[in-house]
């Protein structure tokens, strides 16, 4: 099941398991360490840190995404994410078959994570440690034409996806021990491979996201 059918999954759990009817909130929401999970909006920025064989690059570009968490357990659970970047692309002194192409990146990801709630007062905090696949999705800006396609939108083309993996941490605060708002900020490394336009590495970057929380 990919991570965005998971986030969806997760999404419909939160919302199924929501009593109709509280005052002053959408729901009671459990403390940390025995809530079912929450869902996210992530915004950060992605900063590519390979330089390929031509001298070419991808630039940091800005980030955004959704994502989702189920807690099955007081101290494991499961991250779910979409993420879409913008990198464009440097070029060196040397022609590069890169020039130009300035894609936009999407990030599929599922994480194991592992948490350690803590309450501290009128906030919940719980730090994590999480890891797992990836999926990196590329589309390419010269590969996809810029008139036609229904309604005036562009055709599809010019896509290509690798896979890899993603280790990193962050952590949730929580407003209230049973409220049901809050934040996260997260920071992962991302391995996967690159190898298109007669460029063959191995691809890594950093992802680094902040964002809003609606717990359960």
């Amino acid at each position: 099941m990919k991570p965005f059918s998971l986030s969806i999954l997760f999404v419909g759990l939160l919302l199924a398991a929501a009593p109709a009817n509280l005052e002053g909130q959408l729901w009671q929401a459990g403390a940390p360490g025995e809530d079912l999970g929450s869902i996210r909006l992530h915004l950060g920025v992605l900063q590519p840190l390979t330089d390929y064989s031509d001298g070419s690059s991808l630039e940091t570009g800005p980030s955004f995404g959704l994502g989702a968490t189920l807690w099955p357990l007081r101290h494991f659970g499961l991250m779910a994410d979409v993420m879409r970047s913008k990198n464009n692309a440097a070029v060196g002194s040397d022609f590069s078959a890169l020039d130009g192409q300035d894609p936009t990146v999407w990030l599929y990801s599922l994480r194991a994570a592992i948490r350690y709630p803590i309450l501290q007062g009128n906030l919940g905090l719980s730090p994590y440690i999480a890891g797992g696949p990836t999926a990196k999705s590329y589309r390419w800006e010269l590969y996809t034409p810029q008139q036609g396609g229904l309604f005036g939108r562009p055709y599809g083309g010019g896509r290509d996806t690798s896979f890899g993996w993603n280790v990193g941490g962050g952590v949730e605060v929580r407003l209230g021990p049973s409220g049901n708002f809050g934040f996260i900020a997260d920071v992962r490394s991302i391995r996967s491979e690159f190898d298109w336009f007669g460029l063959r590495t191995d691809q890594s970057d950093l992802l680094f996201t902040g964002g809003i929380t609606l717990h359960r």
